[in-house]
């Protein structure tokens, strides 16, 4: 016996089937309004506890991923951190509340987010979900995803308690995930300071057992304690009527039989996924689950229920206890729902025996949860728990999907629809396929991913899982066997698309669906016309008006008002419409009220229509027409099948006729419903009925019919063609406003699955049937008749001013596509056409055609070239995301465009006498084209083009075909190429052509649009003549204006050798064709067309930058290639900064592109031990002379390495027989001009490549002073190590070469002679010596010298150096002459003269000695704290690690106590060597070599500066720096990063903010600029990129270190010094007072591209 109990709202179903009293429950929603709708949700709290210890640094493998590597991608952490931010969006869009608390050993700050944060405060509404994302995204900041420390597990649950505590009065759920990755490795030792202490691992230790020791059920006494706090926390949610919801999600190594245990305790859930993505899946799934629970009592006997909210109801099911089913049985059943303020009574019961047939469909559905308990039951044990047995029951899933269809359309024939019965046996189904769907979702991820590396053989084995696995595995089935037969989750909820949409819009969607249409007809027969007048009303307004009347008119009559007194009384209302003489509405209503006891009684009255619905009212609408016409509408928009016309279908069933279709059933449900595609009409239109009658065929026969057809199509009875889509006709107003303000919702339910309004205008959905008629083959009446429906309802929607988009933006979106010629993809999406352009055109009566039809037809031809022209970066893996057939017909943009330069440059164009290595001519014509393309208005010059040359016009012909007729017919289905879309354009010609004023006048009054039908007839039938069977051959079409609109389409022969334009009327006549042959010039009119199509595929190019290497289509650029053949052009200041480093690249041979122009690289030469010895560095006797260190630096190949190993020679540095090996090693490996080089480069590499890669030095003996003559390298790949050596210098020499070109190689804008030099004046050299090396190469010559003289004081000069000061020596390095002797060869030097800042007389003299002896003594900062720039740092066996430097200031001695910076690493000095010379006491100005104690080799490196102990540097995590913008090609802006060299250290750097800008003498000249560029001087905050502090120091605390300058691809771009410095421990203060911010993103220097 089934028992049905309802009342108040509540109805409650008991069926007995299997010995079991299963029941189902629906209570509705007590909410009033729609944004009441969603009340029983209000109150949910959600909360992600997410493990952050350091086990998340693994993948799913459970292999470590280091963090800051490239395979910390695929940790856990990393994967959270993008799976948690769409999830919290999704929760907030349902109005929950949602904090995220990670924890590891301790908690972590909680974060916050509430729909208030995210909640325009303007408009009430949420921000769109970019916004949206971005805000969580920086909420949720990289640091917070840091994975580190210990587990301690108990904290977490400790703080779940609390919170539950705090929040279990004001919510009605709490949902908590609790995802973990790890076992406990920590605890709380001391409850009162929190401080974590290691769980023992020794068995000795008195808490071992405690902590380790498992026990028969699986948990330790530690767990257990953890286990009781959460059942405690349980059982205090039932006594506040607050639901607890625990997921325990498993990962990696986290303990599954303790997390299991947690979910027994809390009755919750257990999530076991093998990686974090995983997760994502399961928390959709339980957002659709049940989410509160209703209390089933009857006395003291109570019993509770999980429910969910589905539709604005709640439902509950499950199995009653016998005694409350006999209470049930007997009527005496209560019902209670959270936030309720009483209880829901059950005052009505009814009994029914069931049928046998309905007895076994019933019992079927049911034994479908056994069935499935069973196979959970089978695999939770773990002993067959291998890759055969997964597989096993993933076929037993498979055939328990079978049955449930099977299943289903059994309980079609047997049970009513509509009966609580049906819902409930629904309910159950969707549960079942929910629940196999969390099934398979479980097993995939064990067996699927990993069950695939292993043979059929190997997988039959136990071991293939791990016993965690099992136990994990185990656990989840246990989780999901607990809620088979008392949860539901809605199959349609768990596309995240859809339930996304449904939380947004389904309120809104629900309230359009309760309003209700009222029809007022009447026919005036004098003059033959009929007055209809549409009302819709909400729904609530009309029961609420309806029921007072009934109230007002019993009104003192005794008998009505007992009757709605009694029980049991039934109301008929019948209302009839009609107008009056004035056309004003009347009402006549007629109530009638019976009882079976008592008599009966009938009401009557008339009174005005605001009378009777004096609110409520949304729309109304007043059409007057001829009587003939209605009726003629009445019989073309009928239903079939009950043979209601439209107007009885909106007056008694709230809906309109409709054609049926079928559609696409493979599209994504986001893509329709943000506009980003349109529905794809695969058929139909042909067939209609009632838009309701389809829609619930379709609701029933979805669960079987749907499931079977591949489109999910049913076939209506009465009906020919299967459907999947009822799409109503509304081509006039007053049906129209039935579609927009009723049936928004519904039209998205064949697609969803679930009624509700879609994010952008519905209307929308009509473009895609439009364009379903008019791509058709053959096009019919029918296809016509249709074409004119459907345009006529998408332009009444549009100029609805209630829909979207409003009639003001779409004429603002139409103008903008005749005035900008142009389409976004935003404003009308597709990658093959604009779809809604196309669309909205034709729905636009304002603009001309002719300027509309061109601008479609080039969008669609851009928007196709750019399918076959891909980009130049265009990667392997991109290939992939197209088909393989279109990827066979795409070629690099780059190259396509080069080969159609070259084809439109005429032969004859090369200039006579031209360089034939520079395609003059060619660059010429890309000149044209960029000038064409950036002004599209100049269409006179477009056509000089083209004509000019005959053949010109041929090649865009060959091009245009080639792309359109060739590459895309080729690589595209036949429907969506260029022919398909001309012959769509023809129609849409047609279409256009008509008035579409007239046509919407037609529909309005209801009559036939046969003019409109016969024109479009009348030109379409073209389409099947065999005269316009062209469009194959068809390059571009437009249309003429004039006194008849004339379409012209303009085809090409497949040679190429003529085109032919044909022209149609606009009233169906081929006018005419017009041959012409290409070998000549073609018209004005072909031309200018031709250049219109062929702009479209030229504009898939920038076509910005420099001509002289063809926009970039060219890998050269020609200009550096006349440089490379003509350096002096260099010199003349004719390349740009680009050009000039791409000219280095290329002499460098770092540019393969300009092998041909450039001197071939010499083959690297290598040498065997027996022919590299180096020999050991012998102690150099000191004096008591001034120390002077002298660096060597100019560009490559100017002689410094054989100048210094020449001196360092004469000076008696270096033995004969050292110098003799190294002569005879030269000589063997063919470099007889290095021997002195060798001196100096000691390295390998160095000898074999012929250049100084790392510094040297070296000691001299002058008159006056001890001179440290260091070697820099000059190559521009050194510069860093270059920049070292000057860091240590007091003197620099700059060697230039004064043989032919090589001078000028180094001395030109951006050569190495002048970088260097720049350099060197910003690591703070004051003192320079120029010496001319090579002198023996130019003979000797006078004029040479002074020619090279005069101009590297010229460069002195404009670094700011006073060349008084700046002795100038004539020297040859290789023969020795001018290094320690007079020069030979040169009379015609007297010498040099220096002045003297002191203020004496000036010094002279001839040679390189004689210049150092004229320098000034240095000044030393020997009373500053020790600070000592590390250059290089070794491991000497027998000695330790031994750090080399220069001291900057202060004195060093043995034994000192000194600390490294930025490292803080403290240490002691052991000895002390000066060129390998024992020391007991340096000063300032001292290279010395320092033996560290108590440091290893790897705590030390380059740019650490030595301290002293009782005075250390200060770590530096950002500073403030006063910078020269001396060299860059751009514009400098917050956010630009670039290299920072300062004394011995470098780092990349980001400048945070620019603060001021500055003059030459300081003057504040603006506050935060917004940029700076060459000349400018500015104060700028920066900050090391990698977030680690480093060595600096404020220049007017120690000026060596706190000199700058910043370099950006080898060049030094901007120069200055250290103002202010912000140290870690302030940085740290300053955040915490502040709010957060983001970061701003780093970018490269400038706005050019980064070389």
């Amino acid at each position: 016996m089934m028992h049905h109990l309802w009342g108040d709202g509540v109805q409650l179903l008991v069926l007995p089937v299997d010995h079991q009293h299963n029941f189902f429950c629906i209570v509705e929603n007590d909410a009033k309004d729609e944004g009441d709708s969603e009340k029983v949700q209000a109150g949910e709290h959600v909360a992600i506890y997410l493990d952050v210890s350091a086990s998340m640094n693994h993948d799913e493998k459970g292999l470590y991923c280091a963090p800051n590597s490239e395979d910390h991608l695929a940790s856990s952490i990393k994967k959270a951190r993008n799976l948690l931010p769409p999830l919290v969006l999704a929760a907030i869009k349902r109005g929950t509340t949602v904090s995220l608390v990670p924890w590891n050993y301790k908690l972590h700050p909680a974060i916050d987010f509430t729909p208030a944060q995210f909640t325009d405060h303007e408009t009430g509404e949420l921000l769109d979900d970019e916004t949206c994302l971005r805000e969580v995204q920086r909420l949720t900041s990289d640091a917070v995803f840091r994975a580190k420390g210990g587990t301690n597990i108990e904290i977490a649950l400790k703080d779940i308690a609390k919170q539950f505590e705090q929040l279990c009065t004001r919510v009605s759920a709490f949902v908590v995930w609790f995802i973990t990755d790890g076992e406990e490795t920590v605890y709380i030792k001391n409850t009162t300071t929190d401080e974590p202490d290691h769980i023992p691992t020794n068995p000795k230790d008195r808490l071992f057992k405690y902590f380790t020791e498992v026990e028969s059920d699986g948990i330790t006494q530690y767990q257990r304690a953890m286990v009781q706090r959460v059942h405690t926390c349980y059982l205090e949610a039932a006594d506040h009527r607050c639901q607890l919801e625990l997921h325990v999600c498993h990962l990696g190594e986290a303990h599954p039989a303790f997390l299991r245990a947690l979910r027994d305790a809390s009755d919750g859930h257990f999530h076991a996924v093998a990686d974090v993505a995983a997760l994502a899946s399961e928390m959709r799934a339980a957002e659709s689950g049940t989410n509160t629970v209703v209390t089933l009592m009857c006395g003291s006997l109570t019993h509770r229920a999980p429910a969910g909210v589905s539709d604005g109801a709640i439902c509950a099911r499950g199995v009653l206890p016998p005694q409350l089913a006999d209470a049930a049985a007997a009527g005496r059943v209560a019902i209670r729902v959270p936030g309720a303020t009483g209880e829901r009574q059950l005052s009505n019961n009814s009994a029914e025996p069931l049928e046998a047939a309905v007895t076994a469909a019933v019992s079927a559905v049911l034994r479908m949860e056994q069935r499935l308990g069973g196979i959970m039951g089978e695999l939770a044990g773990g002993a067959r728990l291998t890759p055969a047995a997964l597989t096993s029951k993933a076929e037993d899933l498979r055939r328990l999907r079978q049955a449930k269809v099977e299943t289903i359309a059994t309980l079609c024939r047997s049970v009513r629809a509509g009966t609580i019965l049906q819902a409930y046996l629904e309910k159950v189904l969707e549960s079942v396929e929910a629940q196999i769907d969390a099934l398979t979702r479980l097993l995939e991820q064990y067996h699927v991913v990993e069950g695939a590396k292993y043979d059929s053989t190997t997988a039959q084995r136990n071991e293939f899982f791990k016993e965690r696995d099992i136990q994990a595995i185990a656990a989840g089935l246990d989780s999901m066997r607990v809620r088979l037969g008392r949860g539901f989750v809605s199959q349609a909820n768990l596309d995240r698309q859809v339930q996304r949409l449904v939380a947004t819009h389904g309120p809104r969607a629900r309230r359009m669906l309760n309003r209700v249409c009222l029809v007022a007809e009447t026919e005036c027969k004098i003059d033959g016309t009929s007055l209809l007048t549409l009302f819709i009303i909400e729904g609530d307004e009309h029961a609420l008006a309806r029921g007072a009347l009934v109230k007002r008119l019993a009104k003192g009559n005794r008998l009505a008002e007992g009757l709605l007194e009694a029980k049991g009384t039934q109301v008929l209302f019948d209302e009839q419409l009609t107008h009056d003489a004035d056309e004003h509405i009347r009402a006549r209503v007629r109530v009638a009220l019976s009882n079976v006891m008592m008599q009966n009684e009938t009401l009557s009255s008339e009174m005005p229509f605001e009378e009777l619905y004096p609110s409520g009212v949304v729309c109304r609408v007043h059409r007057k027409c001829r009587t003939d016409d209605l009726g003629d509408a009445q019989k073309r928009f009928i239903d079939l099948l009950s043979f209601s016309s439209f107007t009885d279908l909106i007056r008694e069933h709230n809906t309109l006729p409709a054609a049926l279709y079928t559609i696409g059933a493979d599209q994504s449900v986001g893509l329709l419903f943000n506009a980003k595609e349109l529905i794809y009409v695969v058929s139909g239109g042909a067939e209609e009925t009632s838009f309701e009658y389809f829609r619930l065929f379709w609701r029933l026969a979805a669960k079987s019919d749907k499931e079977r057809d591949p489109n999910g199509c049913v076939l209506v009875p009465g009906c020919f063609h299967k459907a999947n889509f009822a799409l109503p006709l509304a081509p006039e107003p007053l049906t129209c406003a039935v579609l927009t303000h009723l049936m928004p919702g519904l039209l998205s339910e064949f697609i969803t699955g679930t009624p509700m309004a879609p994010l952008t205008a519905t209307g929308n959905l009509y473009i895609g049937f439009l364009h379903a008629h008019m791509r058709t083959e053959r096009i019919t009446a029918l296809d016509v008749q249709r074409i004119g429906e459907l345009l006529a309802t998408l332009t009444c929607w549009i100029r609805d001013p209630r829909t979207l988009p409003k009639p003001e933006e779409f004429y603002e979106m139409m103008h903008g596509l005749v005035t900008s010629q142009s389409i976004s993809n935003a404003d009308s999406p597709g990658k093959l056409r604009p779809e809604k352009a196309l669309a909205y055109a034709l729905a636009d009566s304002v603009h001309p055609a002719a300027k509309k039809y061109s601008v479609l037809v080039a969008e669609t031809l851009r928007r196709l070239s750019k399918l076959i022209l891909v980009p130049s970066k265009l990667a392997a893996t991109d290939r992939s995301r197209v088909s393989e057939r279109l990827a066979q017909q795409q070629v690099l943009t780059r190259d396509y465009l080069r080969e159609l330069v070259e084809k439109f440059t005429p032969p004859s164009d090369a200039a006579a006498g031209a360089d034939p290595d520079i395609p003059v001519a060619a660059l010429e014509t890309a000149k044209q084209f960029a000038h064409l393309i950036s002004h599209p208005e100049d269409s006179a010059a477009a056509v000089t083009f083209l004509r000019s040359h005959p053949h010109r016009a041929r090649a865009a012909c060959e091009c245009l075909r080639d792309v359109v007729c060739t590459r895309v017919k080729a690589g595209l289905p036949a429907h969506a190429g260029w022919r398909a879309f001309q012959r769509h354009m023809f129609v849409w010609f047609a279409v256009a052509t008509y008035p579409l004023e007239e046509l919407l006048a037609h529909f309005a009054s209801f009559r036939a649009p046969v003019a409109f039908e016969q024109h479009v007839a009348n030109i379409v039938r073209l389409l099947e003549e065999e005269a316009t069977q062209h469009f194959s051959n068809c390059i571009t079409s437009w249309i003429e204006d004039g006194s008849e609109p004339v379409h012209a389409a303009l085809c090409v022969d497949e040679k190429c050798e003529s085109v032919k334009t044909r022209r149609c009327t606009a009233s169906g006549k081929l006018a005419s064709v017009i041959e012409e042959p290409l070998c000549g010039p073609v018209s004005e009119c072909t031309a200018l067309q031709l250049w219109r199509a062929l702009s479209c595929v030229l504009g898939h190019w920038a076509w910005r930058g420099s001509a002289s290497n063809c926009y970039g289509l060219h890998e050269v650029d020609w200009d550096v290639v006349r440089a490379l053949k003509d350096p002096s052009l260099v010199d003349r200041g004719m390349l740009s900064q680009s050009q000039l480093a791409e000219f280095h690249a290329a002499r460098d041979w770092r540019n393969a592109a300009y092998a041909r122009w450039v001197t071939p690289k010499p083959e690297p030469v290598r040498l065997s031990d027996a022919h590299n010895f180096v020999a050991k560095c012998v102690p150099v006797a000191l004096s008591g002379k001034p120390r002077l260190s002298v660096v060597f630096i100019g560009n490559v190949d100017a002689g410094k390495s054989t100048t210094l190993g020449h001196l360092v020679y004469k000076c008696g540095s270096v033995e004969k027989r050292v110098l003799d090996r190294y002569e005879a090693d030269c000589i063997a490996v063919g470099k007889e001009s290095h021997k002195y080089a060798w001196i100096m480069d000691r390295l390998r590499d160095e000898r074999e490549r012929g250049l100084t890669i790392m510094p040297s030095i070296w000691r001299v003996s002058a008159k006056n002073f001890q001179v440290d003559v260091i070697d820099c390298p000059g190559h521009r790949s050194f510069a860093k190590n270059m920049t070292v050596g000057v860091s240590m210098a007091d003197v620099g020499c700059l060697v230039v070469s004064a043989a032919p070109n090589e001078f000028e190689a180094g001395i030109i804008r951006g050569g190495m002679t002048r970088e260097e030099a720049l350099v060197a004046y910003t690591q703070g050299v004051r003192q320079f010596i120029v010496l001319v090396n090579k002198m023996d190469t130019v003979k000797h010559d006078e004029r040479r010298f002074h020619e090279i003289s005069e101009n590297v004081l010229g460069v002195l000069k404009q670094i700011g150096i006073n060349t008084d000061y700046v002795p100038v020596v004539p020297i040859s390095g290789w023969e020795g002459n001018g290094l320690t002797s007079a020069q030979v060869d040169m009379p015609w030097y007297h010498g040099f003269m220096r002045k003297v800042k002191s203020g004496g007389d000036p010094l002279g003299g001839f040679t390189l000695l004689d210049a150092f002896d004229a320098c000034d003594v240095p000044a030393r900062a020997v009373d500053f704290p020790l600070r000592i720039p590390v250059h290089r740092v070794f491991k000497i066996g027998g000695v330790g690690t031994v750090a080399v430097g220069r001291l900057a200031c202060g004195r060093l001695a043995p034994g000192s106590k000194v600390v490294i910076m930025p490292q803080n690493l403290a240490c002691s000095v052991g000895t002390i060597e000066v060129h390998h010379n024992n020391m007991t006491d340096v000063v300032a100005g001292d290279a010395v070599g320092i033996n560290l104690k108590n440091i290893a080799l790897r705590d030390l490196d380059r740019g650490a500066v030595i301290c002293d102990a009782a005075q250390p540097l200060r770590p530096v995590v950002s500073f403030v720096a006063q910078l020269i913008i001396v060299a860059h090609p751009g514009t400098i802006r917050a956010g630009c990063c670039s290299y920072v060299f300062s004394h011995t250290t470098s780092f990349a750097c980001r400048i945070v903010k620019l603060l001021q800008k500055l003059s030459r003498t300081g003057q504040v000249l603006e506050e935060h600029p917004a940029s700076v560029r060459n000349g400018d001087c500015c104060l700028a905050e920066l900050a090391p990129r990698s977030g680690q502090p480093v060595a600096l120091c404020p220049y007017a605390e120690c000026p060596p270190l706190g000199r700058l300058l910043l370099q950006d691809g080898h060049m030094t771009v901007a120069v200055g010094v250290v103002k202010a410095i912000t140290t870690a421990a302030e940085a740290a203060a300053t955040k915490a007072k502040a709010p957060p911010v983001s970061s701003a993103p780093s970018k490269h220097w400038g706005n050019k591209k980064h070389r």
